[in-house]
């Protein structure tokens, strides 16, 4: 069995992984601008990745970047965001099955062209849509590690101000995690009210036009580890910052797309800081994802196989 695909400009100087595909995944071969990854008779099923030079199985993670233990089941979750209208909730494709809704967007026009198939396209201003991600429960598990992984794209050519995704802490006030482009750099807070808290800019600003860019962070509780709050874009480290502080319990959901006004006593709430752009494949992880897995994801992996 033969499969082609084309060869993205993005992938060109991508790191040339150890495939994790089966014996029967053969080497691929580069011409004429196209990836060709040959399977062997005897593994009929086996659908592959094809990564630039090497080649994957489909529901392998690409190398390592996501997997049955990468999102899922712990508190992480995966939204590939193909769903498409008229259903208003989206399918988390990870193994935890979290709950995850569109909020003021219409599910009718909301969908649209993504990175990978479809994506959702945020309009931002005061009464842009969002997307909500709970139960509360599941997301208190990750207390100690957590990654984060998206794609966006600015149509207007150049980045917006808004949350990309964040996790308000109720008791203290302020924002467990809070992730966000402003004055076109990418950001993560952590702990904002406390005294000891994080917050992080990128040391470059974001590539300006209107093609599609991968952000990420990556984070770890353990002060053994140097540099533990990592922020990327692209797949390149865009800054880090020593910090090692555990996540405590709380009942509020996370928000892709926008971020709860820390101020306001629960239930009451306002939603604000919402983000204008096209938005795909995000996905929470209950690891601190390496330099390399994020460069996966960046390079085109996507996170999970098929649900």
């Amino acid at each position: 069995m033969i499969f082609q695909a084309d060869l993205r400009t993005e992938l060109i100087g991508c790191l040339i992984w150890a495939a994790l595909a089966p014996a029967c995944v053969f080497s691929p071969s580069v011409a004429s601008g196209k990836v060709t990854c040959a399977v062997s008779a005897d593994c009929p099923d086996q659908v592959p990745v094809c990564l630039h030079n090497a080649c994957y199985r489909a529901d392998s993670g690409a190398g390592g970047a996501g997997g049955a233990n990468g999102t899922g089941g712990a508190g992480g979750f995966y939204l590939r965001l193909d769903d498409g209208p008229p259903d208003p909730v989206i399918t988390d494709s990870s193994p935890g099955k979290l709950s995850a809704m569109l909020f003021q967007l219409d599910p009718l026009t909301a969908w649209t062209v993504g990175r990978f198939g479809r994506a959702l396209s945020l309009p931002g201003g005061t009464t842009g849509g969002y997307v909500t991600v709970g139960p509360p429960a599941p997301l208190n598990s990750v207390s100690d590690r957590l990654s984060v992984s998206a794609w966006l794209r600015f149509p207007g050519g150049s980045a917006s101000d808004g949350t990309v995704l964040s996790r308000r802490a109720a008791g203290a006030g302020g924002y467990h995690y809070v992730l966000s482009t402003a004055g076109n750099h990418l950001r993560v807070r952590m702990f904002t009210s406390n005294g000891i808290n994080a917050d992080l800019s990128s040391n470059q600003t974001l590539p300006s036009g209107t093609d599609w860019m991968h952000v990420a962070f990556t984070y770890v509780a353990d002060s053994k580890v140097g540099d533990n709050l990592r922020l990327f874009v692209n797949g390149k480290a865009f800054g880090t910052q020593a910090f090692a502080v555990p996540f405590a319990s709380e009942n509020t959901p996370l928000l892709v797309g926008a971020a709860e006004a820390p101020n306001f006593d629960l239930p009451a709430k306002t939603i604000g800081d919402r983000l204008a752009a096209i938005v795909d494949d995000v996905a929470v992880y209950h690891r601190m994802l390496s330099a390399d897995e994020v460069l996966s994801l960046a390079c085109g992996a996507r996170p999970l196989g098929p649900p």
